[in-house]
């Protein structure tokens, strides 16, 4: 289907708004450049879950090359002005739910956005909170596996425009050998 509207919104459907969602969206929108994406505050909805796929930073934060883009805006919760989709383009398929990858198209979406010229923001207000349901530690392994291999597709798409992501790669082999073997 054709979407129109001039602000692109993206909340999951496992999520609930915070009811000042709308009014810090709006504000934001007012105040920012023609072109931004926008993401808020993911916290959770069930403290019976385990917390994960969540983001609870009190500072507002701009992206940048030292940070993993993995998590810096949650798919989740974020916004984007209409010229800005026409700019970054559509979500690429493979990743996410459902595509080939599984997840992941919110941090191919931030690195194409970054590297068109789009400022990445995060703001601590546009509060969801997030209803994932998974309370065990097998169920988050799971899903970090899905995170990983995901990761691995945006580097081998993104590595020779966007070699910054390397270090990332990088940081993340040297975390996970000392979580293996301490």
């Amino acid at each position: 289907g054709v979407v129109s509207g001039a602000l692109f919104a993206f909340v999951d459907d496992d999520c609930l708004v915070d009811r000042h969602w709308c009014a810090d969206a709006l504000r934001y929108w007012r105040s920012m450049p023609e072109h931004f994406l926008l993401g808020g505050r993911v916290q959770l909805a069930d403290p019976a879950d385990l917390p994960f796929t969540i983001k609870d930073v009190a500072d507002a934060q701009l992206f940048h090359h030292g940070v993993h883009p993995g998590g810096f805006v949650q798919g989740c919760n974020f916004m984007l002005p209409r010229k800005t989709a026409d700019r970054v383009g559509l979500f690429d398929p493979r990743f996410g739910a459902g595509g080939r990858f599984r997840a992941g198209e919110d941090t191919d979406y931030i690195i194409r956005a970054h590297g068109a010229g789009v400022p990445v923001h995060y703001v601590p207000d546009m509060l969801v909170l997030h209803r994932h349901g998974r309370r065990t530690l097998p169920e988050v392994e799971s899903l970090n596996r899905g995170y990983a291999h995901a990761n691995g597709a945006i580097l081998a798409k993104h590595v020779v425009r966007h070699p910054w992501l390397v270090k990332h790669l990088l940081w993340t082999l040297r975390s996970a050998l000392r979580e293996r073997f301490g």
